[in-house]
């Protein structure tokens, strides 16, 4: 089995997408580490034994010695890519050019859509009645309750990619959440990262 110190040569220069663990070593890369502090980028630090361990209040950064074991970094990097999702959320978000975002992911809704977006998000969390939205999104009148039922559900189906869900029915009215972290959903290709390793340099800072 790989040591942590042994992975430090996989992609020494691999930086990666930003929601992906990065790895450091310490105190060689101090400089590098010290730039991402409050980025939500979630950050192992592997200390040289002698070194005074970097305190930080930042959730998205945690610390092992350099000697311990690639069973005990796996389950500290997958700990910090939980955290870094859930810290990074946020409130969801929708603009004026129909992008709807959330933490790190956003996705592009339809006209129709976004006004139905813009109302459920004035109501997050919140029932909205089946009468109020369609008196929204088509105050012209004259849409029957399938036409938003139709919009409901392709609305669904692109929000559950962000980490959103529409939930009740026409009868009880609709209600936007944020889906609970599924742990299983974000490990997925964990291994593939790990054996990248996603380390953030691999030299010492000049």
């Amino acid at each position: 089995m790989s040591s942590p110190s042994s992975l430090a040569g996989a992609n020494a220069r691999d930086r990666g997408p930003t929601n992906r663990a990065r790895i450091f070593e310490w105190p060689a890369q101090r400089v590098a580490l010290a730039e991402l502090e409050g980025s939500g980028v979630p950050r192992l630090v592997l200390v040289e034994e002698g070194s005074q361990p970097p305190m930080s209040s930042d959730c998205c950064q945690d610390w092992m010695w350099r000697c311990g074991g690639e069973e005990e970094m796996r389950l500290r990097l997958r700990q910090l890519v939980l955290r870094a999702v859930e810290h990074g959320r946020g409130a969801p978000e929708l603009d004026s050019l129909g992008m709807l975002r959330l933490g790190l992911r956003s996705v592009h809704l339809p006209a129709k859509e976004q006004a139905l977006a813009a109302v459920l998000l004035g109501s997050f969390g919140r029932p909205v009645l089946r009468d109020e939205l369609i008196g929204a999104v088509w105050p012209e009148g004259g849409t029957r309750p399938n036409v938003l039922a139709s919009r409901i559900s392709s609305l669904r189906a692109r929000l559950g990619w962000l980490g959103l869900e529409i939930q009740g029915s026409s009868a009880t009215g609709y209600c936007l959440r944020a889906t609970a972290i599924n742990a299983d959903d974000h490990n997925k290709g964990f291994e593939d990262d790990l054996t990248s390793a996603r380390w953030n340099g691999g030299t010492e800072d000049g």
